[in-house]
């Protein structure tokens, strides 16, 4: 971290940061960012691996993931092309 960078403070409201809490704490989010961190797979495995997630709620949470971090990161692309085989 620079020397002039500010001190990143995550009990601050404007803190990047509260943005990915925010999405981690959601019910099925990290249950289905674990899966996805294994590799590519289809909705119907995911569904298969994350028992009691519904259809609906798994492409709610995989479609919030999409503009976050994690695409940054490589989860969601590695995620779409095996989506989008399916």
């Amino acid at each position: 971290m620079p020397k002039n960078s500010p001190v990143p403070n995550v009990f601050s409201a404007a803190c990047p940061s509260r943005r990915v809490l925010a999405v981690l704490a959601e019910k099925w989010t990290l249950l289905i960012v674990s899966q996805l961190a294994e590799g590519p797979m289809r909705t119907a495995e995911i569904r298969r691996r994350v028992d009691g997630v519904s259809e609906k709620m798994l492409i709610q949470t995989l479609r919030k993931l999409e503009p976050s971090a994690w695409s940054a990161a490589g989860v969601i692309p590695r995620f779409r092309r095996a989506w989008n085989t399916a």
